[in-house]
């Protein structure tokens, strides 16, 4: 079960363990994920990092 969805820079904040991204929003996602819960991102987040990484504003690795 989906249970929320990630904007493009909630992802990558908490995927990268960014200090942006928000005390709030860090624990939703952590306890989704401790109850077997998805968090989805939309397509346009995926073409949005592939462009980000095309033009070296993130790493590759992103």
């Amino acid at each position: 079960m989906i249970a929320g969805i990630a904007d493009t820079h909630t992802a990558l904040w908490y995927l990268f363990n960014d200090a942006r991204l928000s005390l709030a929003a860090g624990d939703f996602i952590d306890r989704a994920a401790a109850a077997g819960k998805q968090i989805a991102i939309s397509s346009i987040s995926l073409a949005e990092i592939v462009y980000l990484v095309e033009k070296n504003r993130l790493p590759a690795n992103a």
